[in-house]
């Protein structure tokens, strides 16, 4: 837990200095989502846990697939870091744990 608020706070560290940079969807990842994700306990290297660029088998395509044995848990849609999230069709997540 100590590690995930050490992230966390450097997360909201680096978030002013992003902010109105238009840093696109992928660096946002790469400096915001993954990081985060690590802290949780995902390994964001082993596709049997995190698979970037997922098809789900309605056809769509999410930026993450986190898994639990291998098998989808919950779709993960990135978003540019200013992007508005108000509009609820920019975010799209689906937890499929049974």
């Amino acid at each position: 837990m100590a590690k995930l608020e050490q992230v966390i706070l450097q997360l909201r560290q680096e978030l002013p200095k992003w902010r109105g940079k238009s840093i696109k969807e992928k660096s946002t990842c790469m400096v915001f989502i993954e990081p985060l994700l690590e802290a949780l306990g995902w390994d964001t290297r082993d596709l049997n846990e995190v698979e970037p660029e997922y098809t789900t088998v309605d056809g769509k395509q999410v930026d993450y697939a986190l898994k639990i044995t291998g098998k989808p848990a919950l779709y993960l849609e990135a978003k540019p870091l200013d992007d508005d999230l108000k509009d609820l069709k920019a975010i799209y997540a689906n937890c499929q744990l049974r």
